[in-house]
């Protein structure tokens, strides 16, 4: 019984694994995101958040960001939607962002350093997301907002 009691209370006391800092960020000069789940929702008048899942974007159209400049605070992405752009580059602790600043409303894309699950041994691929504020959906004619969830690999 006692031996029962010491394996229940050394279960109970042990932390779940801490996430893994990938320490890949920081000499990264390109990565390639790719963006396979999200939702869109529609400011509406009548019903002011529509939200509909939104098909996942074609992995062979990654988003691509490179030449990471840190000091001033630059980067390049190509995007398959919006096509090239120089962006903001935001330094944070164990996460890069990207702010891109268009007529149609804005998208922040963050990479995470940590390692996305079932990718730490092969692909090593990091956490990612991007969201965009737009102020007309193609189609819709009215404001929205969009965010996908990805990953990315560092291609050098």
């Amino acid at each position: 019984m006692k031996f029962l009691f010491a394996v229940a209370l050394m279960a109970s006391t042990q932390a779940p694994p801490a996430k893994q800092v990938a320490h890949l960020l920081p000499s990264a000069h390109s990565l390639r995101c790719v963006f396979d789940s999200g939702w869109t929702a529609i400011l509406d008048s009548t019903r002011p958040w529509q939200m509909k899942a939104e098909q996942p974007i074609n992995p062979e159209q990654p988003t691509i960001v490179e030449q990471l400049d840190r000091k001033n605070g630059r980067a390049r992405m190509i995007d398959p939607d919006r096509g090239g752009s120089d962006v903001t580059l935001v330094k944070q602790i164990n996460q890069l962002s990207f702010v891109d600043v268009a007529p149609l409303g804005v998208t922040v894309t963050t990479v995470f350093d940590y390692y996305a699950p079932g990718t730490q041994t092969f692909e090593r691929e990091l956490f990612a997301i991007q969201t965009t504020q737009g102020n007309v959906l193609p189609g819709e004619r009215r404001p929205f907002i969009s965010t996908w969830y990805g990953h990315c690999r560092v291609l050098w």
